[in-house]
């Protein structure tokens, strides 16, 4: 493989996902060298079942690149952040399994850990980089937005 480096870059800059771009070697990767090398070698060849392949080993090294990139801890806030944060992952995940559920009386922090809400959210707003609530509402938008997209009201 001629490329040392794999860039990741957002495919929209209104996203608090991830950096505006970031370089990670591959070869400290733990593997996702030879994943990205099997991805290419399969999306230039021309066998039979070409791209199913490559579907599931972009999937792959993608599943990859997020454990490299949250288990260094190279993005410092975000929503890859906080679902690398041990407390916060499980309010994130209910957040986005139910983004209709209130914020009330700990409803979401209560996936997280039983700290008063001003902690939870001073601790949310450190990690994440904006409150619970702007965060869901965010999120709750974005969903709006995919429905009206799609048709789907």
């Amino acid at each position: 493989m001629s490329t040392s480096t794999l860039e990741l870059v957002p495919f929209s800059r209104s996203s608090n996902l991830y950096p505006v771009s970031m370089h990670i070697p591959l070869r400290s990767s733990g593997g996702m060298g030879r994943g990205v090398e099997l991805l290419f070698e399969e999306a230039f060849g021309d066998s039979p079942g070409r791209q199913p392949a490559v579907d599931r080993l972009a999937e792959y090294v993608l599943i990859l690149l997020l454990r490299d990139v949250m288990g260094r801890e190279l993005i410092q806030s975000g929503t890859l952040r906080g679902l690398s944060d041990e407390r916060l992952s499980k309010a994130l995940m209910a957040m986005h399994e139910q983004p209709g559920t209130a914020l009330g009386r700990g409803s979401t922090r209560r996936h997280c850990w039983h700290v008063p809400r001003p902690r939870f959210a001073a601790h949310f707003r450190e990690v994440v980089g904006t409150t619970p609530m702007a965060y869901l509402t965010s999120w709750r938008i974005g969903i709006y937005r995919r429905c009206c997209e799609e048709g789907n009201r």
